[in-house]
């Protein structure tokens, strides 16, 4: 692996992977752009590293956690002050919000559908549901025990 090219795994339908790739644009870094489950050899370098999660931002032995844009920095090479974080209640809310959305459309899909795949991604339904609620535990759990 050259060490200098910035690399960026990915999947399709990963948000925080397009919020990833978005961000190093927007922050000037040319990259590789690598699709996990097209290129066996980007899955064999997460393997390397010892990570089982997309996004990651590697340049030679380095690497971070894409949603983690302070450690994407450091690894691409370049300054960054952190975002504002939004308040509390504002957070909560919005989590809320769209948990509700996301309660009426799982109403929307048949029982029996659920567990069939999403196009052009290894994901069912059910599997999508449960990431959309489980990312403010996710979150909860990086805040309050700095979980990664």
């Amino acid at each position: 692996m050259s060490e200098d090219i910035v690399k960026v795994y990915w999947q399709p339908g990963c948000s925080s992977c397009l919020k990833t790739k978005e961000f190093l644009k927007d922050n000037g870094v040319e990259f590789k752009s690598v699709n996990v489950l097209e290129d066996k050899s980007g899955f064999e370098d997460l393997q390397r590293f010892g990570v089982k999660l997309v996004p990651v931002v590697a340049k030679g032995d380095q690497w971070a956690n894409g949603a983690v844009f302070r450690d994407v920095a450091k690894v691409a090479g370049f300054d960054y002050s952190s975002h504002k974080m939004l308040e509390p209640q504002i957070m909560a809310d919005k989590i809320k919000k769209i948990n509700f959305f996301a309660r009426d459309f799982l109403d929307q899909i048949p029982e029996e559908k659920l567990d069939t795949l999403l196009p052009g991604r290894p994901r069912s339904y059910r599997q999508l549901v449960y990431h959309v609620f489980n990312i403010p535990d996710v979150f909860l759990d990086r805040v309050e025990h700095n979980k990664p």
